[in-house]
């Protein structure tokens, strides 16, 4: 067993350090169990969610730098998807229970037609909406 395979796994510091205690029990040999506080190396886990502190910063800062050097100075937040205002209206109507007559008025002013925005580049930094649109009006209405 190679020195960086013990240090992989949490499990294997538990087992190593069980590993000490128990000979000191048993046979009275003092043996200490080396737990370094930051492990890292070139074939690191860069995973967001379950890499240790060093990694995953590198990775966000790593992110974050070639986000400023191609020039992006804003990243669009949404779902991707489109959405009328009518369709808007119909679904708050039917969270809320209103079952009357949606009437409306083309006289008064509009915003954009459309405001659906391009979400490619969060999306390809891991970002995903975790809550649907119907789910969160239902939140908010509650």
């Amino acid at each position: 067993m190679t020195f960086d395979y013990l240090y992989k796994t949490k499990k294997n510091y538990i087992i190593r350090i069980k590993l000490c205690e128990s000979y000191y029990k048993q046979y009275g040999c003092n043996i200490f169990s080396a737990m370094p506080t930051i492990l890292y190396e070139h074939n690191d886990n860069f995973d967001l969610q379950t890499s240790h502190v060093l990694p995953a910063l590198i990775r966000k800062f790593n992110e974050a730098k070639d986000l400023y050097e191609n020039g992006i100075s804003q990243i669009n937040v949404g779902s991707g998807e489109d959405l009328t205002i009518s369709d808007l209206a119909d679904l708050i109507a039917e969270v809320v229970g209103f079952n009357g007559e949606i009437i409306h008025d083309s006289s008064k002013p509009d915003g954009s037609p459309h405001k659906l925005m391009d979400v490619s580049k969060i999306k390809k930094l891991g970002w995903k909406v975790k809550t649907k649109l119907n789910d969160r009006i239902i939140q908010t209405y509650n």
